[in-house]
Protein backbone atom coordinates (compact mmCIF):
# COMPACT_ATOMS: atom_id res chain seq x y z
CA UNK A 1 0.00 0.00 0.00
CA UNK A 2 2.54 2.51 0.24
CA UNK A 3 3.13 4.66 -2.79
CA UNK A 4 -0.72 4.19 -3.55
CA UNK A 5 -2.07 7.65 -2.40
CA UNK A 6 0.28 9.65 -3.92
CA UNK A 7 0.09 7.66 -6.93
CA UNK A 8 -3.65 8.09 -6.71
CA UNK A 9 -3.76 11.62 -5.90
CA UNK A 10 -1.15 12.23 -9.14
CA UNK A 11 -3.37 9.79 -11.58
CA UNK A 12 -6.61 12.21 -10.13
CA UNK A 13 -5.37 15.30 -10.37
CA UNK A 14 -3.59 14.62 -14.28
CA UNK A 15 -7.41 13.56 -15.43
CA UNK A 16 -8.88 16.80 -13.80
CA UNK A 17 -5.94 19.06 -14.59
CA UNK A 18 -6.29 17.46 -18.90
CA UNK A 19 -10.15 18.20 -18.49
CA UNK A 20 -9.54 21.87 -16.93
CA UNK A 21 -7.47 22.52 -19.38
CA UNK A 22 -9.22 21.10 -22.26
CA UNK A 23 -12.49 22.28 -21.14
CA UNK A 24 -12.03 25.88 -19.28
CA UNK A 25 -8.87 26.70 -21.04
CA UNK A 26 -7.35 27.02 -17.23
CA UNK A 27 -5.07 24.83 -15.25
CA UNK A 28 -6.81 22.66 -12.42
CA UNK A 29 -4.57 25.35 -9.35
CA UNK A 30 -6.47 28.63 -11.24
CA UNK A 31 -9.95 26.60 -12.13
CA UNK A 32 -9.71 25.50 -8.05
CA UNK A 33 -9.22 29.51 -7.54
CA UNK A 34 -11.57 30.61 -9.08
CA UNK A 35 -14.29 28.22 -7.67
CA UNK A 36 -13.38 29.14 -4.55
CA UNK A 37 -13.66 32.75 -5.12
CA UNK A 38 -17.08 32.38 -7.35
CA UNK A 39 -18.19 30.02 -3.97
CA UNK A 40 -17.90 33.59 -1.80
CA UNK A 41 -19.22 36.09 -4.39
CA UNK A 42 -20.00 38.65 -3.71
CA UNK A 43 -17.95 38.88 -0.73
CA UNK A 44 -14.35 39.32 -1.93
CA UNK A 45 -11.21 37.35 -0.10
CA UNK A 46 -7.15 38.18 0.10
CA UNK A 47 -5.15 36.14 -1.01
CA UNK A 48 -3.92 34.38 2.34
CA UNK A 49 -7.70 33.43 2.71
CA UNK A 50 -7.07 31.64 -0.66
CA UNK A 51 -3.83 29.94 0.01
CA UNK A 52 -5.26 28.77 3.48
CA UNK A 53 -8.75 27.74 2.25
CA UNK A 54 -6.40 25.72 -0.79
CA UNK A 55 -3.38 24.72 1.44
CA UNK A 56 -1.65 26.32 -1.27
CA UNK A 57 1.69 28.63 -0.82
CA UNK A 58 1.17 32.27 -0.41
CA UNK A 59 3.01 32.90 -3.65
CA UNK A 60 1.90 30.49 -5.35
CA UNK A 61 -1.17 31.96 -5.52
CA UNK A 62 -0.19 35.16 -5.93
CA UNK A 63 1.26 33.68 -9.17
CA UNK A 64 -2.28 31.95 -9.92
CA UNK A 65 -3.73 35.41 -9.50
CA UNK A 66 -1.56 37.35 -11.51
CA UNK A 67 -2.17 34.65 -14.30
CA UNK A 68 -6.09 34.93 -13.69
CA UNK A 69 -5.83 38.66 -13.61
CA UNK A 70 -4.05 39.11 -16.95
CA UNK A 71 -6.78 36.81 -18.35
CA UNK A 72 -9.69 39.23 -16.60
CA UNK A 73 -10.94 36.83 -15.16
CA UNK A 74 -10.42 38.01 -11.17
CA UNK A 75 -10.24 41.24 -10.50
CA UNK A 76 -7.98 42.80 -7.80
CA UNK A 77 -8.95 45.77 -5.50
CA UNK A 78 -7.18 47.65 -2.44
CA UNK A 79 -8.33 46.79 0.23
CA UNK A 80 -11.03 49.57 2.61
CA UNK A 81 -8.92 49.90 5.79
CA UNK A 82 -5.71 48.39 4.96
CA UNK A 83 -3.81 49.88 2.21
CA UNK A 84 -1.48 47.01 2.33
CA UNK A 85 -3.86 44.32 1.79
CA UNK A 86 -5.79 43.65 -1.63
CA UNK A 87 -8.94 41.73 -2.12
CA UNK A 88 -9.59 39.89 -4.78
CA UNK A 89 -12.58 38.82 -6.23
CA UNK A 90 -13.90 36.96 -9.63
CA UNK A 91 -15.38 38.64 -12.79
CA UNK A 92 -18.78 37.71 -14.37
CA UNK A 93 -16.82 35.71 -16.90
CA UNK A 94 -14.35 33.91 -14.49
CA UNK A 95 -17.86 32.83 -12.49
CA UNK A 96 -19.33 31.46 -15.47
CA UNK A 97 -16.46 29.98 -16.59
CA UNK A 98 -15.91 27.98 -12.96
CA UNK A 99 -19.61 27.22 -12.89
CA UNK A 100 -19.23 25.76 -16.26
CA UNK A 101 -15.95 23.92 -15.84
CA UNK A 102 -16.96 23.34 -12.21
CA UNK A 103 -20.16 20.90 -14.03
CA UNK A 104 -18.07 18.94 -16.16
CA UNK A 105 -15.42 18.41 -13.17
CA UNK A 106 -18.38 16.96 -10.99
CA UNK A 107 -19.60 15.09 -14.19
CA UNK A 108 -16.55 13.14 -14.44
CA UNK A 109 -15.70 12.36 -10.93
CA UNK A 110 -19.80 10.53 -11.03
CA UNK A 111 -18.16 8.66 -14.06
CA UNK A 112 -15.29 7.71 -12.06
CA UNK A 113 -16.92 6.69 -8.82
CA UNK A 114 -19.81 5.07 -10.53
CA UNK A 115 -17.26 3.09 -12.81
CA UNK A 116 -15.41 1.58 -9.60
CA UNK A 117 -17.07 1.74 -6.53
CA UNK A 118 -21.03 0.07 -5.58
CA UNK A 119 -23.44 2.54 -3.15
CA UNK A 120 -22.34 1.10 -0.43
CA UNK A 121 -18.55 1.11 -1.30
CA UNK A 122 -19.04 4.52 -2.06
CA UNK A 123 -20.44 5.61 1.39
CA UNK A 124 -17.61 3.64 3.05
CA UNK A 125 -15.06 5.64 0.00
CA UNK A 126 -16.80 8.90 1.83
CA UNK A 127 -15.97 8.32 5.25
CA UNK A 128 -12.23 7.13 4.78
CA UNK A 129 -11.90 10.16 3.10
CA UNK A 130 -13.17 11.94 5.74
CA UNK A 131 -10.84 10.27 8.22
CA UNK A 132 -7.79 10.97 5.62
CA UNK A 133 -8.54 14.24 5.49
CA UNK A 134 -8.15 14.75 9.12
CA UNK A 135 -5.06 13.30 9.45
CA UNK A 136 -3.42 15.55 6.82
CA UNK A 137 -5.08 18.40 8.43
CA UNK A 138 -3.37 17.61 12.01
CA UNK A 139 0.00 16.93 9.66
CA UNK A 140 2.19 20.04 10.33
CA UNK A 141 5.14 20.10 8.18
CA UNK A 142 6.91 22.92 7.76
CA UNK A 143 6.65 24.92 4.33
CA UNK A 144 10.34 26.25 4.78
CA UNK A 145 13.58 24.28 4.61
CA UNK A 146 15.79 24.05 7.66
CA UNK A 147 19.58 24.69 6.80
CA UNK A 148 22.00 22.60 7.57
CA UNK A 149 24.64 22.50 9.97
CA UNK A 150 24.32 24.79 13.57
Amino acid sequence: LPGELIALGSELESVFDRLARRQGNVTLVQFRILDALSARHPEPMEPWELAQELTMGSNHVTMVLDQLEGRSLVQRGAHPHDRRRRLVRPTATGREGARVLGAHIAALEERILDAALSPAERDQLARVAAKLRGAVAALRIPDTRQRPGP
